[in-house]
């Protein structure tokens, strides 16, 4: 015979378990260009949780142009953490990096550690790059911290999207 009440509490974790599975999961992402009074670089992100809790989340970017004599290149090699923030409408990564410096003809490579945050301000119908002449309106922001694990050598930029966007996924997480 059937116990009902063993039939109702299977039916009970069975709801609960795909209610999870189908919870969306924190993100963040964006791409474009990112602008500062000296420098722009060109960026790319993606970072969120799976199913299961693990990390999975992917950045680089580039300052400077392949044509400019001084360029640097970082990229996340290994993340470590992603925190959100909802009242900032942000969220920060960091883990293990690599920067590349393009001097010239010279190229120098320096591992190290890196935190990303992005802010996004941007509403969700508007485009950074449809306001960008309006200078009033709110930018997406990106910024980058760069700490060598042997040495003295820092790195960081800090720029408002103006071309592409940043996007923080629901539900966000307090830090």
């Amino acid at each position: 015979m059937i116990n009902f009440k063993n039939l109702i509490v299977a039916a009970s974790v069975l709801a609960t378990t795909l209610a999870f599975a189908q919870t969306p999961q924190p993100h963040a992402a964006g791409q474009g260009i990112a602008k500062n009074r000296e420098n722009a670089a060109k960026f790319e992100l993606r970072a969120g949780n799976n199913r299961k809790g693990e990390l999975n989340a992917a950045f680089n970017i580039t300052v400077g142009g392949d044509d400019a004599p001084n360029r640097v290149h970082i990229e996340l090699k290994r993340p470590n953490e992603l925190n959100f923030n909802r009242e900032r409408h942000s969220a920060t990564l960091n883990g293990l990096a690599v920067l590349t410096v393009k001097n010239g003809d010279t190229f120098r490579r320096i591992e190290g550690r890196i935190e990303i945050t992005v802010v996004d301000l941007v509403q969700p119908n508007r485009d950074s790059e449809t306001d960008a002449l309006n200078d009033r309106e709110p930018r997406d922001r990106v910024i980058v911290k760069f700490q060598a694990i042997s040495g003295d050598t820092t790195y960081s930029f800090e720029g408002l999207v103006t071309r592409g966007d940043v996007k923080i996924g629901a539900p966000i997480r307090d830090r």
